[in-house]
């Protein structure tokens, strides 16, 4: 949610350009909702389509980005990482 001085809003941006510049910044990445996943769990879930040795991999990667994501919230929770800049 976004704080103004007069109000707490979510929609619409004071700053048309704000929410112009959102959407700009959203096509850096894809959103879970433009993308169904139901194929790769069904594939997950099936026995045979990925090997046990592809499914470790999987999780080490997965687990290495939640890591390192909780590192960071660490470091900047106790001092050690200044918030990003805003200009």
């Amino acid at each position: 949610m976004l704080l103004n001085a007069t109000q707490t809003q979510l929609m619409p941006f004071e700053y048309p350009w704000a929410w112009d510049e959102f959407k700009n910044l959203c096509k850096n990445h894809w959103l879970p909702q433009e993308i169904s996943m139901a194929s790769d769990i069904q594939q997950w879930k099936s026995n045979g389509v990925l090997s046990a040795d592809e499914k470790h991999l999987i999780k080490k990667i997965l687990s290495f980005f939640c890591e390192h994501r909780c590192s960071r919230w660490r470091q900047h929770r106790d001092g050690h990482l200044s918030p990003p800049h805003q200009s």
